[in-house]
């Protein structure tokens, strides 16, 4: 994910409703915040900041 603000993320995976620890993504720089995801897996991501900013997810 790549966003305009350093903030903490962590993906958490719908079926078990477990998550992957946080994760420090700068502002500006593209982050890996999961690693072998398998397809079709239903997945959100969670952030640890309540205020507005913007961004982009690839997967």
């Amino acid at each position: 994910m790549k966003s305009d603000v350093g903030l903490s993320v962590k993906v958490c995976f719908k079926k078990t409703g477990k998550c992957n620890g946080w994760t420090a993504a700068k502002a500006g720089v593209w982050t890996v915040v999961a690693k072998n995801v398998l397809h079709n897996s239903g997945f959100y991501l969670q952030f640890n900041r309540t205020a507005s900013s913007k961004g982009w997810i690839a997967y």
